[in-house]
């Protein structure tokens, strides 16, 4: 018996981010206790704007497969491979494989009929953290 499964997906994001604050507020505990933060309270001078963007891709590629002897011992293998970046020098590869190896006693010995299906598993993974957001460059910002 043998069995074969390749999947892939492809994300694109654009993100964007805008903001302004003040650096020193009047009174800050009258404002902390009346909840009135605006950026009137700001003091003169203290005022700041940024703003920043970025956008990204990742790119995956999934394979599993299983081999099977006897309907009793079954090697399963797996991997994932992960690209992101648009730009060149911000491209990341991550590989994640995995393998398995099952065994079912109760297909190879008789068992109580309380048993049904007795299964020893071992297994080993490669396992990551995933890709997070990556930047297509540095991000600019303006005060």
């Amino acid at each position: 018996m043998a069995e074969l499964i390749l999947l892939g997906s492809f994300v694109g994001f654009l993100s964007g981010f805008f903001g302004i604050g003040g650096g020193t507020v009047l009174v800050p505990l009258l404002l902390f206790l009346a909840n009135d933060y605006s950026l009137s309270n700001a003091v003169a001078g203290t005022m700041t704007a940024s703003n920043s963007w970025g956008i990204g891709k990742s790119q995956s590629v999934y394979a599993t497969g299983q081999v099977g002897y006897a309907n009793q011992i079954f090697v399963d293998a797996s991997g994932r491979n992960d690209w992101s970046g648009i730009l060149e020098e911000d491209k990341n590869q991550h590989f994640y494989p995995s393998v398995s190896l099952s065994w079912l006693p109760s297909t190879t010995f008789s068992m109580p009929k309380a048993i049904n299906m007795f299964k020893l598993r071992a297994g080993i993974a490669q396992v990551g953290h995933g890709i997070g957001k990556p930047r297509s460059n540095n991000t600019f910002s303006f005060s």
